[in-house]
């Protein structure tokens, strides 16, 4: 199964929807077309997406063309006229391909932690189950041996191997919240180190690489010592707080 008729629809559906919030865009604000996004458009693309989000990155391509797209009607763009990152950092946003990893990861979590049904529970199982050996990695989970191009498209084997790439104190957290904030974290740590400074003339701060991160001068600063320590290269004229995503 390739799921790309299954895209294809759901790529009709997203056009129509960004079709007509095009043409009451001028009746809206940016906040209220950002909400209509959200209730309307972005289910389309999200929902079971951890079964067909394996499929072919060409046709997928197709999917995040269209969030893009969104995110230039929602806020007045035309092609070109600014990058995608500048886009979704105002928007606080980041992309298709990093959301359904972030499902992937979540779905995994719940399943080892009986928060899903028992039948998927089944699906994953740790190398200490398999072996008893003091390796490094018997906490990971088991990789089956994969033979086909579907196998690794499947979602045990994909989910089972990002949530492996997580560190240890994200796999091994206790709540779903602390499981979230500390996937979070993760990609904080993983970011490239580019970063523009937000000035009085409206210029936008960003960190960019996996995952946008939204950036906004404030006088209090609260999260500026743990992003030194996170990136001890960057070097900070203004205070800066880091907004939080809504998964």
């Amino acid at each position: 199964m390739d799921w790309h008729e299954h895209i294809n629809n759901i790529s009709n559906k997203v056009t129509r929807r960004l079709n007509l919030l095009g043409r009451i865009r001028k009746f809206l604000d940016t906040d209220t077309s950002k909400l209509l996004y959200t209730s309307l458009v972005q289910p389309l693309m999200e929902y079971c997406d951890i079964v067909w989000s394996n499929a072919d990155n060409t046709i997928l391509q197709r999917l995040l063309r269209l969030q893009k797209r969104g995110a230039r009607i929602i806020l007045q763009k035309k092609i070109r006229e600014d990058r995608t990152a500048n886009l979704y950092c105002e928007l606080g946003w980041v992309s298709l391909f990093e959301r359904w990893n972030f499902h992937k990861c979540l779905t995994v979590f719940k399943c080892l932690n009986g928060i899903y049904p028992s039948y998927l529970r089944r699906l994953f199982s740790y190398n200490s189950d398999v072996h008893h050996y003091n390796t490094r990695n018997r906490a990971n989970l088991h990789m089956v041996k994969i033979t086909s191009k579907s196998g690794y498209r499947s979602f045990a084997y994909s989910a089972a191997k990002l949530f492996n790439n997580l560190d240890y104190a994200t796999k091994r957290s206790l709540t779903l919240k602390e499981f979230v904030n500390n996937y979070l974290s993760i990609y904080l740590r993983t970011e490239r180190s580019e970063v523009r400074t937000k000035t009085t003339e409206g210029q936008y701060s960003l960190l960019y690489g996996t995952l946008f991160l939204v950036v906004k001068c404030t006088s209090g600063g609260l999260h500026l010592k743990n992003v030194r320590l996170l990136h001890p290269s960057l070097k900070f004229r203004k205070n800066f707080n880091l907004f939080s995503f809504c998964w």
